[in-house]
């Protein structure tokens, strides 16, 4: 039996479940502050630095990152260099850290993890159509405008792993699906990050 897909469009407030966003914060030798400074990202979302040689990241206590004090509270320890925090260290809440070697000169930054759950449904924008729906073996995206026209898409599935990618190379792309197995998939458009089409795959 061929695979069948049915396209139903959402909206996302946050990452999805299992989904996880590299974000970077960053600062070379010749800065003496954390760019950016404060950062909120969803929870499952993992941070790396990006850093000089003579700068590192370690969590603090509120009160010790007030006083620019520099004294571990057992969370995140990023090593001179950088490296990366991954999420099961950045849990719900803000997360305060400081460079060891330059708290005194006020090089310090929040990290806040929100816990935004849900995937609330919306109908699908008017500038994408994806058609055609329930579909067989592929299925084409047309573009009302040219917003999105050489931008690419990626079709992840629900524990985040990127299946399939594909540029847009002109109003109507046609992608093939037929290798797909059953299941959940998202489909995200570049430049257009908040949204994602839900795909149910089944035979």
């Amino acid at each position: 039996m061929k695979t069948k897909i049915l396209l139903l469009a959402l909206f996302l407030y946050t990452s999805l479940s299992g989904f996880s966003i590299t974000r970077q914060i960053s600062a070379n030798s010749s800065q003496f502050e954390f760019s950016p400074s404060s950062i909120t990202i969803n929870l499952g979302d993992e941070i790396n630095f990006a850093l000089a040689g003579i700068h590192d990241a370690v969590e603090i206590s509120q009160e010790t990152w007030q006083i620019n004090g520099v004294t571990s509270n057992g969370g995140f320890s990023v090593p001179f260099g950088g490296g990366l925090v991954p999420a099961s260290k950045l849990t719900v809440g803000t997360h305060y850290y400081i460079c060891t070697n330059h708290a005194d000169s006020g090089m310090k930054g929040t990290i806040v993890v929100t816990n935004s759950t849900g995937i609330n449904e919306t109908a699908l924008p008017v500038n994408i159509l994806l058609a055609p729906n329930p579909a067989t073996d592929y299925f084409s995206i047309t573009l009302n405008n040219n917003a999105l026209v050489n931008s690419n898409f990626v079709l992840y599935n629900l524990i985040g792993k990127q299946m399939l990618t594909g540029k847009l190379m002109a109003k109507t792309t046609t992608v093939n699906i037929n290798r797909l197995s059953p299941g959940m998939y998202f489909v995200r458009f570049e430049g257009n990050l908040n949204s994602a089409y839900k795909l149910e795959v089944r035979k």
